[in-house]
């Protein structure tokens, strides 16, 4: 190639220049304040490469000069001081008279003069072989630079002859690079200005285009196998392909088509699509079992498939086209050519011998000035099968008239075309309107006119329904109650052949017998199944044949296990939970034993586990025997419970009342010495306290204040539990209650910087209750709003009247109550800050469900919007409950 001779004569030059100039002083130069020197002038060519860089001719010029000129200053050095030393040593011989003697040379100064000399002559040298280096560096810059013009100006002439707006060229420089794009295609022929897009054949080609261009352009790649496709963008504009390789590179030249060029590829593309549909269709007909063929213009065979062959006796559909054996006789074919001639067409039934047998072939031919195409299909087998079919529905309609069933066929025209003397008799319709084969719209109307059909609300629509099911593919029943109290039960079969079958069935008796059993047996199963005795029907052969829950419970039995079962084998279980087995003899001998008075025997059995029964042998008839146990176990041990039940309750009620009177002793008294002496020492009666001292005596206050409020909350629950409680009922104001409670949890409010919304309906201010359990109530709950409530957040107070409720909701902003918790939230020491940091014994709920019960209210708890929980309890406005509270 012409630029790698360029490359290879620039690197040999740089080489070959450059071990020149290595012993020099133009290789040891410094490019700073020379170059400035040498570029007073515009730098022009020749360029020259010193150690790999251009350098201008003028810069090796001036670079050339200053080294001459500094040798030549260096030598003027050494001569001028040679020269010195000659004169002194003449004057100091003419001082002593011995001038002849001081010009004379010796050893020590011919030395520098030969040093001298040898300088002088090798820079003389230098400057000449750099002259003349110079010189023919300068003619090798000279080829170098026409060689460089002239490849360049042939590569812009190869890119001006690619780059045209009419082709664009992909070029793979190796199997694995990128392959370069140049030219251009104009963007209405649907091809992708980005090279990138360009290269990606599946984005902008069509998909059976995509296919046949990438495998031929990895043929061309793999084996350099050149091709020429005609292929299609997206938007169906026509593109010519060329793949070449040149050297080693392969590319892909794609080319817009002129306008003869577009119909040529038009048409060899539709003729290409005519072809394979050709194809397709020919596959088709030679798998289809009919004889197909095909005739030339001279209505000779042009074509057969395998059927016609076989048909004709042939050994291959080439060899019957070949030899044009004809499937018809000569008058046969006559009747098809006049018939095409004449219509284009010919369709009728027409007799062949086919494997030796004459069989009738509906046959179609078509013909034009091409030639002719006909099939012909055996029919012979469809007549066998329509006269079977017609034999079969003569037989069928024979066994139809005979069902006491109505059943009615109306063809695919809705008409009806068959009916039996059962359809006649259940509509009462005219035989003479049958007989005309009327409309099943016609058929409807004649049921309405009988009167037997219930009136529809909407008659038209329901007709519509019903006719809908001509267009069903499935069966479909119903049930129609006539006026006269019969039921039918009316099945809409649709028909192969179009058309549709109705069968009317009269389910009146069958309902009735259905509708009388059934309730007689849920009228046993339900006066049996809920009995507490439990019951067992033995037939006469010992065998169990029905039971209820209650005896299988009892006996420890399962339903499916004894079904059926004797009395003997089921014995073998019953004894093993008797404490003694006579009673359970006696019952086996009134089952199974023969006696020729069948009287009923009534007795007692004791279980093991203290149960005790009451049974009774009833005799039934048919020689079957009902087994009867009821429970006696509660009413023979009642005394004795409610006599332990009496005295536990006395031992508990002393044991509460004991409790009390202890815990308003031993607790009180000490708790109110504890306050009083704690509020002496905070007074500062006692002397002035100091800070810490101060603080632990508020300690001890606060403290005390929780534990006398625990007592009064576990002195309340004793109260409650004794029935000793009672409510002073009076006239109260909601809204004194809670400024009331407010004040007693102020302090925490201020030191959490919690704040109070408070709403009071107006028809919710006074209520019938007692005032302080109230306030006990919404203190409580306040405080454990409190307790739950992040700092800074915000309490609600709502009050409302519902019907004849008062209802008071508080809610706080805190981490709520899980949905598992809210059940047992209310009861006794179950602690409702879990899970909402709060830390207590578990009471004050408690106690206010038990107030608010009291009063005759409820109260319950739900989440309080995005976060929080809301406790609302509803007390009546004006409770009717008695002042004592129970137990």
């Amino acid at each position: 190639m012409p630029g790698d001779t360029l490359n290879t004569r620039y690197s040999a030059f740089k080489t070959v220049y450059w071990a020149e100039l290595e012993n020099t002083s133009i290789s040891k130069m410094k490019l700073g304040s020379d170059l400035s020197v040498a570029t007073a002038k515009p730098i022009t060519q020749p360029l020259y490469f010193v150690k790999g860089s251009f350098i201008k001719d003028n810069f090796v010029k001036s670079c050339l000069v200053k080294s001459f000129k500094k040798l030549l200053r260096n030598s003027s050095f050494l001569a001028g001081g040679f020269i010195t030393s000659l004169y002194a040593k003449a004057a100091f011989a003419q001082s002593s008279n011995s001038v002849i003697d001081a010009i004379q040379l010796n050893s020590d100064s011919i030395i520098p003069l030969a040093v001298f000399g040898g300088a002088i002559t090798f820079a003389l040298l230098s400057a000449f072989w750099l002259m003349k280096e110079r010189a023919r560096i300068a003619t090798q810059n000279q080829e170098l630079r026409k060689s460089y013009a002239k490849l360049r100006a042939d590569k812009e002439r190869i890119e001006a002859l690619v780059n045209v707006s009419d082709q664009k060229i992909i070029i793979w420089n190796s199997k694995d690079s990128k392959p370069s794009v140049m030219g251009s295609l104009s963007e209405n022929c649907g091809a992708p200005q980005n090279d990138s897009a360009f290269a990606a054949f599946g984005k902008w080609l069509s998909p059976s285009s995509v296919m046949e261009l990438e495998k031929a352009v990895s043929l061309l790649r793999k084996n350099g196998e050149q091709f020429n496709i005609v292929v299609e963008t997206q938007n169906g504009t026509p593109l010519d392909s060329q793949g070449r390789v040149s050297g080693s590179y392969p590319f892909v030249r794609f080319y817009e088509l002129g306008p003869e060029r577009k119909t040529f590829a038009s048409i060899s593309r539709e003729h290409k699509n005519l072809i394979a549909q050709f194809s397709l269709v020919e596959s088709l007909f030679k798998q289809l079992p009919f004889p197909i063929w095909l005739r030339n213009s001279e209505k000779k065979l042009h074509w057969v498939n395998d059927a016609y062959s076989k048909a004709v006796d042939s050994k291959s559909a080439e060899d019957a086209t070949n030899d044009n054996m004809q499937l018809f006789d000569a008058s046969e074919r006559k009747t098809i050519f006049n018939s095409t001639e004449k219509s284009g067409h010919f369709s009728g039934e027409l007799p062949a011998i086919i494997a030796g047998d004459r069989k009738q072939m509906q046959t179609i031919e078509v013909g034009t000035d091409c030639g002719d195409a006909g099939i012909a299909i055996d029919r012979s087998d469809l007549d066998n099968v329509r006269t079977t079919l017609k034999e079969t529905i003569a037989s069928h309609t024979q066994t139809l008239d005979n069902l006491s069933t109505a059943v009615a066929i109306f063809d695919s025209k809705k008409n009806l075309s068959f009916y039996n003397a059962s359809f006649q008799l259940l509509w009462g319709l005219n035989p003479g309107l049958l007989e005309d084969n009327p409309s099943n719209n016609d058929i409807l109307e004649a049921m309405r006119a009988t009167g037997f059909l219930t009136e529809m609300q909407d008659w038209k629509k329901w007709k519509k329904e019903q006719l809908e099911a001509y267009h069903s593919t499935e069966a479909s029943s119903e049930q129609w109650h006539l006026t006269d109290g019969r039921t039918l039960r009316v099945i809409s079969s649709p028909q192969n052949q179009g058309g549709i079958s109705w069968v009317f069935e009269n389910l009146t008796e069958q309902l009735e017998l259905k509708s009388n059993y059934n309730r007689l047996m849920r009228l046993q199963d339900e006066t049996i199944d809920h009995l507490s005795e439990a019951v067992a029907v033995f037939g006469s052969d010992g065998k169990l044949k029905l039971t209820n829950p209650t005896f299988e419970k009892l006996w420890n039995f399962d339903e499916e296990t004894i079904e059926g079962k004797h009395i003997r084998d089921l014995s073998q279980n019953c004894l093993k939970l008797l404490k003694s087995t006579d009673e359970w003899e006696t019952i086996l001998l009134g089952i199974t034993g023969v006696s020729d008075g069948r009287d009923d025997v009534e007795g007692r059995i004791e279980f093991l586990n203290g149960t005790i029964l009451n049974y009774q042998l009833v005799r039934l008839p048919d020689a079957q025997t009902m087994l009867t146990l009821a429970d006696m176990t509660a009413s023979v041990n009642v005394e004795r419970a409610l006599q332990e039940r009496n005295d536990a309750l006395e031992e508990s009620d002393g044991l509460k009342t004991r409790f009390i009177q202890h815990v308003s002793y031993e607790l009180r008294a000490p708790l109110t010495s504890i306050a009083g002496f704690s509020e002496i020492l905070g007074s500062d009666a006692t002397g002035k306290l100091n800070p810490k001292q101060a603080e632990y005596i508020d300690y001890i206050s606060r403290s005390s204040d929780v534990l006398k409020a625990l007592i009064d909350d576990i002195l309340d629950l004793a109260s409650i539990d004794a029935g000793s409680m009672e409510l002073d009922l009076v006239p109260t104001k909601i809204n004194d209650c809670i400024n009331e409670s407010l004040d007693a949890v102020e302090d925490k409010l201020s030191r959490r910087q919690i704040s109070v919304n408070v709403a009071v309906a107006k028809n919710s201010e006074k209520i019938i209750a007692d005032p302080a359990r109230i306030r006990q109530i919404i203190y409580n709950l306040l405080s454990n709003a409190i307790a739950a409530s992040p700092d800074g957040t915000q309490i609600s107070i709502d009050v409302s009247k519902v019907n004849s409720f008062i209802e008071i909701s508080i809610a706080d902003q805190g981490p709520g109550i899980p949905e598992k918790d809210k059940d047992k939230i209310f009861e006794r020491f179950e602690n409702a800050g879990a899970t909402r940091n709060q830390k207590g014994p578990g009471l004050g709920l408690s106690i206010v469900k038990s107030f608010v019960e009291l009063h005759g209210g409820n109260i319950s708890v739900e989440d309080a919007g995005e976060r929080g929980a809301k406790f609302i309890f509803r007390l009546p406005k004006e409770p009717n409950i008695s002042l004592e509270a129970a137990e």
